[in-house]
C-alpha cells in the first residue's frame, strides 16, 4: 500500500523530471521517491527505477536492486542501478559483463564512471565505431 499515493500517482504518470520535489524536506523526499522506484522496478521498468533511487540518494536500494538482477543473470539491467552506486567493484563487475553482452557504450560508460581510462581505451579500439 502506498504512503503516499497522490504524489507518486503523480509522478509515475508525469515521470520523475516533470515534478518540483526540490522543496520537500528531504525525508520525504527520500521516501516518495524510494517508493517510486520500487513501484517502478516491480514494472520492470528498471532505467526509471534506477533514477528515483539515485533522485532518493538512496545507495542501499541501488546495490540491493543491482545485485538482485545481477544474481539473475541481467547484467544490462543490473549496470542501470550499479551506475548511480559509488561502488567501483560492482561498476566494473558489470562494465565486464556489459561486454559480453554486446553493450559496449554501457560498458564505456560504465568505465568512465569509474575512471578506468584502461577499459576505455580497450573498448574503444575494440570494440566501438572508430569515430572518436
Amino acid at each position: 500500500m502506498s504512503k503516499y499515493p497522490a504524489i507518486t500517482g503523480k509522478i509515475l504518470a508525469e515521470g520523475l523530471e516533470n515534478l518540483k520535489l526540490e522543496m520537500l524536506p528531504s525525508h520525504l523526499k527520500y521516501d516518495i521517491l524510494t517508493e517510486v522506484g520500487d513501484i517502478l522496478f516491480k514494472e520492470q521498468r528498471y532505467r526509471d527505477s534506477a533514477k528515483a533511487f539515485a533522485m532518493a540518494n538512496n545507495k542501499m536500494k541501488l546495490i540491493e536492486s543491482g545485485d538482485y538482477l545481477f544474481l539473475q543473470g541481467r547484467f544490462v539491467d543490473a549496470a542501470k542501478f550499479y551506475m548511480f552506486s559509488e561502488d567501483r567493484l560492482r561498476i566494473e563487475k558489470a562494465g565486464l559483463r556489459c561486454i559480453e553482452e554486446n553493450e559496449y557504450q554501457l560498458a564505456y560508460d560504465l568505465f568512465l564512471k569509474t575512471g578506468n581510462f584502461q577499459m576505455i581505451e580497450f573498448i574503444k579500439l575494440n570494440f566501438m565505431e572508430k569515430s572518436f
